[in-house]
């Protein structure tokens, strides 16, 4: 399964604000799990231009969930099951190739197309089979088969036999190979991996080399994602015509001991306020106050709320 840490970073990219398809798109495309996830429950072939807009045609709420949902359901395997980090990054470098090679072999090629082969081969690797997508159904059938009967076969499939006998413990396997199916020599394979080491960097960026003993604990993504939930909940209760503080109560106390206090921004005073009035009244222009600021600047703030602390 996936590492904490792409899930993680997955989570990242699913609640940025504003919403980045493309970021999105590209997080969920270097991992196997996730992009089987998406690409099934959206009914549609590998094709990331496609799948951009389709992220972007959905409605937020529902892409939230969705997103959150197959967040959890890459969890739910345990962490006995899930992928180490390194082989993780293994199956990516192996699908990075094939869209290296698909440019080695025909470099005028448009830039979608070999997005769309790496996709293809990382989810081949992992051995899925998309309902509709005649690629994957052909490269399924033809998985481990002899070089000599692939010969002849379309170059997107010889490409596919060479990345699936990529190991980067051995790499004289899959050089072999494209030699035998590409007419590929040694050092332009070679020149081959470069590039698609260069993929493989640009992909994880936000990502460490080899994992991190900083690596969050799944409890933290289970915990983010059940703010996902009760926030997408608290939305669906005021959409219904419930009180925000009656929902914000209820969501609270799905995540908190406690519910914090609840300051909703006035826009004709330009101040931050209790619902009920019992509590603190913020200008948000205000230069002291750590509430203000956060909220001027959209982030997290701590601060000191009792003399006694």
């Amino acid at each position: 399964m996936s590492p904490i840490l792409v899930i993680d970073s997955y989570l990242d990219a699913l609640t940025a604000a504003p919403f980045d398809s493309a970021l999105l798109a590209q997080r969920i495309g270097r991992d196997a799990d996730l992009l089987a996830a998406w690409l099934t429950t959206l009914g549609m072939p590998a094709d990331p231009q496609s799948f951009v807009l389709r992220l972007e045609a959905l409605a937020p709420e529902q892409r939230r969930d969705l997103g959150a949902g197959h967040a959890l359901s890459v969890l739910a395997a345990g962490e006995d099951g899930r992928l180490a980090y390194t082989r993780w990054r293994d199956a990516l470098a192996a699908a990075c190739l094939a869209e290296a090679l698909a440019h080695q072999a025909s470099p005028l090629a448009p830039l979608g197309e070999g997005t769309s082969l790496r996709w293809c081969a990382l989810l081949a690797r992992a051995g899925v089979v998309l309902p509709g997508d005649d690629r994957l159904g052909e490269w399924a059938a033809f998985r481990s088969a002899a070089i000599n009967l692939l010969e002849d076969a379309e170059v997107n499939l010889r490409i596919f036999a060479v990345v699936d006998r990529y190991d980067p413990r051995d790499l004289s396997i899959a050089q072999e190979a494209a030699g035998l199916l590409l007419g590929m020599a040694p050092a332009e394979f070679q020149a081959a991996l470069r590039r698609a080491e260069q993929a493989l960097t640009l992909a994880c960026q936000d990502l460490p080399i080899d994992g991190s003993p900083d690596e969050p604990a799944p409890d933290r993504v289970l915990q983010r994602l059940r703010v996902l939930s009760a926030g997408s909940m608290v939305r669906g209760m005021v959409a219904s015509g419930e009180r925000l503080e009656v929902a914000h109560e209820l969501a609270s106390r799905l995540l908190f001991r406690a519910a914090p206090s609840l300051l909703i921004f006035d826009a004709e005073s330009a101040r931050l306020t209790a619902p009920d009035a019992s509590g603190p009244v913020i200008s948000v222009a205000s230069s002291s106050s750590a509430i203000a600021r956060a909220f001027r600047d959209l982030t997290r703030a701590q601060f000191v709320d009792s003399a006694a602390s």
